[in-house]
């Protein structure tokens, strides 16, 4: 073997390795989402690429629903600054982005390419709040900007 072909194996073995932890990192963390006591919905990629989710009638009631608006916002939900990581699914592909606001009813992710995500997808995303722990929620692109998406949770 050259020293050139050394080379290659062992920056190859390196990647390789890299990856497998990262891929262990998100599976641990999906794993504890849907084993907590917080995150009561569990949620199955159909080979479809669609989701399904099984029926809780009490699933969203993690987050507590805010008082009727006093009309000041065009919102239906006051939005709470949230700056932890989500990692979600879209079409097959699992992705980790910054979120910046939450709300009851959606939730908005900072991306640096948002025009890799379409209109009306469905993802399943989990993240950690620190009043409800982990959470695993159901959700759809509602909005695409030139700083990220903005998802509403389906329920």
């Amino acid at each position: 073997m050259t020293p050139l072909n050394i080379i290659f194996t062992l920056i190859i073995s390196l990647i390789s390795i890299f990856l497998c932890v990262q891929i262990l990192k998100l599976y641990r963390r999906f794993k504890l989402a849907s084993n907590t006591a917080t995150a009561k919905n569990i949620y199955v990629i159909k080979y479809n690429k669609t989701v399904d989710e099984d029926d809780f009638p009490e699933a969203m009631t993690d987050f507590p629903r805010p008082d009727a608006s006093d009309g000041s916002e065009r919102r239906r939900y006051p939005r709470t600054d949230f700056h932890g990581f989500i990692d979600f699914i879209n079409e097959g592909t699992l992705y980790k982005e910054q979120a910046l606001d939450l709300s009851y009813s959606g939730i908005f992710i900072k991306s640096r390419a948002p025009e890799k995500y379409k209109k009306n997808d469905s993802i399943v995303m989990t993240f950690e709040t620190e009043k409800t722990g982990p959470q695993r929620r159901n959700g759809r692109i509602v909005r695409i900007s030139h700083t990220g998406i903005g998802v509403s949770f389906v329920r």
